[in-house]
């Protein structure tokens, strides 16, 4: 089974992440597929700032609709990932564990 996503795909999170800074309906784009378990999105300000790189269940995430509308917000800026960065270690095992689950369905 395939989830459909593909690398640079633009997805649309399903649910509020507010340790990241992030609502329901922010668009972000996909930067790394784990078989049908995980993505990994990255979530930019409107310059072009990382906000957030993360790694989310496929259930977190949706395609983009032709009515989706696109809106901005402002985001307290020491939510903002900062270049040099590292991500979090919860995203590194969500990642890793991810990886293991679409080799042993493979």
């Amino acid at each position: 089974m395939t989830t459909g996503f593909h690398e640079l795909d633009t997805v649309v999170l399903v649910r509020d992440v507010p340790e990241a800074g992030l609502r329901a309906g922010d668009p972000g784009a996909i930067v790394q597929t784990y078989g049908d378990a995980a993505v990994e999105v990255e979530f930019v300000t409107a310059s072009g700032r990382t906000q957030a790189p993360l790694a989310l269940p496929i259930r977190d995430v949706r395609t983009v609709r032709d009515n989706d509308l696109l809106a901005v917000r402002s985001t307290p800026i020491e939510n903002t990932i900062r270049p040099g960065m590292q991500p979090t270690a919860a995203g590194v095992s969500m990642i890793a564990a991810a990886a293991d689950a679409s080799r042993s369905h493979s």
